[in-house]
């Protein structure tokens, strides 16, 4: 899922080293599916069994244990074959995070845990990985201050468009001139992403920065579907304070594609 609400502090500050394809931002950690072998022999095997028996039964566990692996490996391949790495950033930006999640993990940051666990798993959600890339100290001028790029794969289509859906009605809900408080002259504007995925959405956050010296800071977050994958894509940029509201829409747009077409690769379409 999608955290809209960059509280603590928008990456035009500090960006955030918690991240999360939907959704953001979340303590992502690696983790491995295990499968729990005493109870699966306690529920199948008979209390007077062969030592031999039971030694088959524990291969056979671990020939299941192999299957998870195996299809644990596929989903981080998918992942990582999907987000935007350092290449497709400028090169005065640096990776400061890159991480998968599991459902467990994903939600530890949420208000009420054991809830967004379950709609975690009501939708299917199998895997997410985040990745941030941050300005490199002494880069002077530059345009984009911080990139964040997710990507997390769902068990079936009708899942992850519901994922989906909740993200994008949680971005119409959001107050955006609160989150965002450091900037004054608040704009939000919903973009035609129209050309994007099997659906998407896209949001631009603009306005002025109240320190000085003052500048036109744009942040851009979108949800792209593709299948039974959502990414989610920030982009976070510092213009002159006099420059039009829709600078660098271009590029994030060409991330926002190129994402699409990863995913697709990725699927096999």
């Amino acid at each position: 899922m999608v955290r809209w609400l960059f509280l603590v502090a928008p990456l035009i500050l500090v960006f955030p080293s918690k991240c999360q394809d939907d959704y953001i931002p979340v303590t992502l950690e690696s983790g491995e599916l295990t499968l729990n072998l005493r109870n699966s022999a306690t529920r199948w095997i008979p209390c007077l069994v062969t030592l031999l028996c039971l030694f088959v039964v524990a291969l056979a566990c671990n020939g299941d244990d192999g299957d998870d692996t195996a299809d644990r490996e596929e989903q981080r391949a998918l992942l990582e074959a999907i987000i935007l790495t350092e290449t497709d950033v400028p090169e005065t930006m640096f990776e400061v995070s890159h991480a998968f999640s599991t459902n467990e993990q994903a939600a530890e940051g949420a208000e009420d845990p054991a809830a967004e666990l379950e709609q975690f798993e009501t939708w299917g959600r199998q895997l997410g990985l985040s990745a941030s890339y941050v300005l490199s100290p002494g880069s002077g001028a530059a345009t984009f201050l911080g990139v964040q790029s997710d990507a997390n794969v769902y068990d079936d289509d009708q899942g992850c468009h519901r994922s989906y859906e909740h993200d994008v009605s949680a971005a119409r809900e959001a107050d955006w001139t609160t989150a965002f408080s450091q900037i004054t002259d608040v704009e939000v504007t919903e973009l035609d992403a129209s050309n994007i995925g099997d659906e998407a959405y896209w949001l631009r956050v603009t306005g002025t920065t109240i320190d000085a010296p003052k500048s036109l800071m744009a942040i851009d977050q979108v949800v792209i579907r593709v299948g039974r994958v959502r990414a989610f894509l920030r982009a976070d940029s510092r213009y002159p304070v006099d420059a039009v509201r829709d600078a660098s829409q271009g590029q994030v747009e060409t991330w926002a594609q190129l994402v699409e077409n990863r995913i697709r690769q990725g699927l096999g379409g």
